[in-house]
């Protein structure tokens, strides 16, 4: 799917028009800190979703659309549901391999 087949709107980080590039981060820092809930964590359920309209799937509720954005890639998938639970994954500084429950990856 292409961004301009996305709506930004909802996302508080996105940027606003006329804003100044240096000032969505700003404002996304501000946000974040105030809440201490990240405010664009990179993961979206798409509503209207033409794959899912695509696939059949969009009178059986149970199905999304999830959308994850990255640094370098993006995934999108269909899904029943998802879970994250604390402790997975953390990263941890450069050198070291990442945690996943408590545990390091091999």
């Amino acid at each position: 799917m292409r961004d301009e087949d996305y709506d930004w709107s909802a996302v508080p980080t996105a940027m606003r028009r006329n804003e100044k590039v240096d000032e969505s981060p700003e404002r996304a820092l501000k946000l974040w800190l105030s809440t201490g809930i990240c405010p664009d964590p990179g993961m979206y359920q798409v509503g209207f979703s033409p794959w899912l309209e695509s696939e059949g799937l969009t009178s059986q509720p149970k199905w999304k659309h999830y959308l994850l954005l990255g640094a370098d890639a993006r995934l999108e998938v269909i899904a029943q549901g998802w879970e994250w639970k604390l402790g997975q994954p953390l990263a941890v500084p450069d050198a070291t391999p990442a945690v996943f429950g408590g545990e390091r990856a091999q």
